[in-house]
């Protein structure tokens, strides 16, 4: 599998802020990447850099297996189809001049190509309508379909459902799904909203404070970690004293205000643990099974003090 995109020990400091952190990732030939964190993470610096938009304090990028730098960056930006944060557009003009203004400057002849972008992203007929008369998700997808003008062998995406209701975040979701599938793109996608990204990733890069936490395959990561089982209890201190005693569970329970959480691979513990507690006079208010997933992946490296 050739590797499109590799990061190596990079960062990126502004004056006393890393904003990048010696930071190693690869996204291979074929991927889905998903690059997660909270905003102010790092994410958009990182593309930045990868884009040639900012130059690292130390450290490299290679891309479709070259070392970049300033001076060669030109020659790799045809194979990359790019949208950074909001894009922007000439909201008087209409979807498919915008994209004929960017095939100008991408000095792509074929002017099918705009029509193509258009149906790809589902706006093939609203393309003469102005951009000022677009829903935010209509300029979301106009953005994507200019990032794919050029028919671009990576497509890079900076919180592309950023600020978009929960219809236009699964339109973007299925049409992101839709492009790696049917068109062939190996696509690199940043985003905060997990839930999203676990939907359509095959591997995901985890970046907090400039650090990658974590990078791996998603089935890798998330399923790695077991089930989490959560009690609410009225006696937190006697439940917990009761399952050591009786050797349910000798690993690690982590307690929270009203709530404690055993994290377990073992699907008859929590019916154990119930009854025991019950037996035992403590009255539980809940108690669930919460499966893997990567917002509690997510959750448990913070709890780990980790992010």
């Amino acid at each position: 599998m050739s590797i499109l995109v590799q990061t190596n020990q990079l960062v990126k400091q502004f004056k006393d802020h890393k904003a990048v952190d010696s930071v190693n990732l690869k996204v291979e030939k074929g991927d889905v990447y998903g690059f997660i964190g909270q905003n102010g993470a790092g994410k958009t610096t990182t593309i930045r850099l990868l884009l040639g938009l900012l130059s690292p304090t130390s450290g490299g990028v290679e891309l479709f297996g070259d070392k970049i730098f300033n001076t060669n960056i030109h020659k790799y930006l045809p194979r990359i189809g790019a949208m950074i944060e909001t894009p922007g557009f000439y909201l008087n003009l209409s979807g498919a001049e915008n994209l004929d203004i960017h095939r100008l400057m991408m000095k792509v002849k074929d002017k099918d190509s705009i029509q193509r972008a258009m149906k790809i992203v589902h706006l093939e007929d609203v393309g003469k309508k102005k951009v000022k008369e677009y829903s935010m998700g209509m300029k979301q997808r106009l953005g994507i379909a200019r990032a794919l003008l050029h028919n671009p062998e990576l497509l890079i995406l900076d919180e592309p459902t950023n600020g978009l209701d929960p219809r236009g975040i699964i339109e973007i979701r299925d049409l992101i799904i839709d492009i790696a599938k049917k068109h062939g793109k190996t696509v690199l996608i940043s985003s905060h909203i997990l839930d999203e990204v676990e939907r359509m990733v095959n591997k995901i890069g985890i970046i907090n404070k400039g650090k990658l936490l974590a990078e791996g395959h998603k089935e890798e990561l998330i399923g790695g970690h077991g089930k989490s089982l959560v009690y609410k209890v009225d006696n937190i201190d006697k439940a917990v004293e009761i399952i050591r005693d009786n050797h349910l569970f000798d690993g690690e329970i982590k307690v929270e205000e009203n709530s404690f959480f055993i994290f377990t691979d073992n699907d008859t513990l929590n019916s154990k643990i119930t009854k025991l507690l019950v037996e035992n006079q403590i009255n539980v208010y809940e108690s669930k099974i919460i499966s893997p997933s990567l917002e509690n992946y997510f959750l448990e490296l913070v709890e780990k003090g980790e992010v």
